[in-house]
């Protein structure tokens, strides 16, 4: 097994994981509720349509120990679109709030495990995770099983866990098991300057690239700048 331990963060995308909070969701693996607190927490993907901050504070959202299955819509899992700040700690007890965030350090287990959805044959039909021109920060996550091959719209062939486009950080999350053409774990791409993407103490392994030759980069991580 070949693990990359990552410290990579560009400008001012690590500021995203120390902002106010705008507004606070509750995720477990059940769901059901409003997520206005633990007692009538909601699933992940209803708290990823609701929230989306400001520029000036971030919508936090805690989402319990447990697996969550991404979405297969269009081959694109959560779908983060345009969204002003949004930060989503995971490896939550049920217990934490905006001011008693998870604490997680090299020896602690990730277990809030997102997971790609799959076929009757068990193959994966989707990548996990999409982030397009929004500010996003995960921490906490265990993401693994994606593929991009069944994008139809954002990054097809581009991210097989993970594809952001624009400000985004992952800090301290296992990205495994995946596979793309480009970025086998995750890809990065900046559309502006300012609008950074990044990894900070991650661990990325037993990703591949697909593809033959020059079409088959990046078997972990694929990083792209686009400056304006």
């Amino acid at each position: 097994m070949k693990t990359l331990y990552l410290f990579v963060v560009f400008g001012v995308v690590a500021s995203l994981c120390a902002t106010q909070a705008q507004q606070v969701y509750y995720v477990t693996p059940e769901g059901g509720g409003d997520g206005s607190s633990w007692a009538s927490a909601t699933t992940l993907e209803q708290a990823i349509g609701s929230a989306s901050g400001t520029a000036e504070a971030a919508d936090i959202i805690l989402v319990k120990k447990g697996t969550y299955t991404a979405p297969a819509t269009d081959g694109l899992g959560f779908y983060f679109q345009t969204k002003k700040q949004i930060v989503i700690y995971g490896n939550c007890e049920g217990t934490e709030s905006e001011t008693d965030l998870p604490v997680i350090d090299e020896e602690t287990p990730i277990e809030t495990y997102l997971v790609a959805p799959v076929d009757e044959n068990q193959e994966p039909v989707s990548r996990v995770i999409t982030v397009y021109k929004g500010s996003v920060a995960f921490e906490g996550f265990d993401i693994s099983g994606g593929t991009s091959a069944f994008s139809t719209s954002r990054g097809p062939n581009e991210g097989g866990s993970v594809w952001i486009y624009g400000q985004g950080v992952l800090r301290k999350c296992h990205i495994h098991g995946s596979s793309s053409q480009k970025g086998g774990g995750v890809y990065l791409s900046t559309f502006e300057e300012g609008k950074e993407a990044g990894l900070e103490s991650c661990h990325v392994y037993n990703n591949s690239s697909t593809g033959d030759g020059k079409s088959s980069l990046g078997g972990g991580i694929y990083m792209k700048s686009n400056p304006s």
